[in-house]
């Protein structure tokens, strides 16, 4: 099975994202993350299926992710003109999601069921079904990573990427989780 991961980490390679695989059961989980979440401070929290509380409770999203045998997290730098360019730091997390959208394309075709985790979440539809109806495309959501109470920075660790590259840049991560057969 070790072709299918060389080729979704190559498919992830092309698209011009670093990435480095994380041992599920590496991954610690911290329920006090939740609190930050309804904190509301991104204003996600209860607006979307890929945020909580849509997105389902504590115990059902780890147990979501620890279903999954293997976990591929990727991560794209962008340079900012300086630490307040919010315009530079707004396109970039759009061409990250594009990027995302991409690879979700690309792999859909090699794994029947997988999970995509995108910083922010999901953005396909606006305005999101939640919670008054199902979500329009459920096999097509991107999770929030947050949602799944683990910390980006020590994941990014595991994989062997860089979680903070610097003055004047902003990382943004992703994941994708699938079964190895």
């Amino acid at each position: 099975m070790a072709d299918l991961c060389t080729t979704i980490q190559k498919l992830v390679s092309n698209l011009d994202l670093l990435s480095g695989y994380v041992e599920i059961s590496d991954i610690n989980f911290h329920s006090d993350y939740r609190e930050i979440c309804r904190q509301n401070t991104c204003r996600c929290y209860g607006t979307t299926w890929a945020c909580p509380p849509g997105v389902g409770t504590e115990e059902e999203c780890i147990a979501r992710l620890r279903s999954y045998d293997r976990m591929l997290l990727f991560s794209k730098v962008y340079t900012l003109e300086d630490s307040f360019d919010i315009e530079g730091i707004e396109e970039g997390g759009a061409d990250f999601r594009c990027r995302v959208e991409q690879l979700a394309d690309s792999v859909s075709s090699l794994l029947p069921k997988y999970l995509m985790m995108a910083n922010g979440g999901c953005h396909k539809c606006s305005p999101c079904t939640y919670p008054d109806a199902p979500c329009r495309f459920p096999d097509q959501i991107f999770h929030s990573m947050s949602s799944y109470m683990f910390t980006v920075s020590a994941a990014a660790k595991l994989a062997g990427l860089t979680y903070n590259n610097g003055p004047n840049t902003v990382t943004f991560f992703g994941a994708i989780l699938f079964h190895e057969n």
